[in-house]
């Protein structure tokens, strides 16, 4: 059996500069929970999307064949996108970064410039390039994946139960059900202190793009949750907001964030005894 965390985020917001540091620190806690990987599915239009995996190759070994970096351990690091769409929702794209090169030129702009395609044509371009396509957070208010039409979502490979949504998981696993589709969970995690709130557990021996996506198609994956799921949404949600406040302030002419890193600080040691 594997658990893998299916929805992390290694930038702490899409307009922040990726810091590998946190790559690392989503290992650390990954592996204090007993996760064997996670898959960092970054949005496609934040800052420098390709420059993660740039970055990422010069810290892990990248098996092209299987799509996964190779982290300590065994650890594995799936390679993977969140594709926003016109809809106003978002998709969980698994793919080789070969595979997601090759989304990002299947449609009519690229993502990554900050272009939203229609639901129809993201769910062909991703079956075009061969990956694996979930839709995120079904329930989430203004970004509910029923704006697409409940019946198109069949063409979905999986819904998600998500880590920020704890008291939608009933009515997610119904429309999974009445869409006949299997579930996946992911921690939605910006921050070390959310990862693995909600993980997929697979009956596979080793994690792959291959193996991963074809578990899940065949109904096989099962999804567990960290009780203290609530709290770590709120001290990581607590700490983004504090964070993102910081380096606004810090732009401003003459200005300097003494009190707010103070509070970032904090946070995070509250975050660390919460464990």
């Amino acid at each position: 059996m594997k658990r893998i965390d299916l929805h992390t985020h290694a930038k702490l917001s899409k307009t922040f500069p990726f810091a590998p540091r946190a790559v690392w620190q989503f290992i650390a806690r990954s592996k204090r929970l007993g996760l064997d990987g996670v898959a960092l599915v970054e949005h496609l239009h934040a800052v420098d999307y390709w420059g993660i995996h740039e970055a990422l190759r010069r810290e892990f070994r990248y098996r092209d064949a299987d799509g996964v970096y190779e982290g300590p351990d065994g650890f594995r690091l799936l390679s993977g996108a969140e594709l926003s769409i016109l809809e106003g929702c978002d998709l969980i794209v698994l793919g080789t970064v070969r595979q997601l090169q090759a989304l990002d030129a299947a449609l009519a702009e690229p993502p990554t410039g900050g272009y939203r395609p229609p639901f129809d044509e993201a769910i062909a371009a991703v079956r075009r390039v061969g990956g694996f396509v979930a839709g995120a957070h079904m329930f989430r208010p203004g970004k509910e994946l029923a704006k697409v039409g409940l019946p198109r979502l069949a063409a979905l490979d999986a819904l998600e139960f998500n880590g920020k949504d704890f008291t939608m998981d009933d009515r997610v696993s119904a429309e999974a059900t009445r869409l006949g589709l299997p579930i996946m969970g992911g921690s939605d995690a910006h921050f070390w202190a959310q990862v693995g709130i909600k993980a997929t557990v697979l009956p596979i021996g080793e994690i792959t793009q291959a193996s991963v996506a074809s578990a899940i198609r065949d109904g096989l994956a099962s999804v567990a949750s960290q009780p203290y799921g609530p709290l770590a949404v709120q001290i990581s949600g607590a700490y983004k907001r504090i964070a993102k406040t910081q380096r606004a302030r810090a732009a401003l002419p003459g200005a300097h964030a003494r009190s707010s890193s103070r509070a970032v600080a904090g946070l995070s040691e509250v975050a660390g005894q919460a464990r």
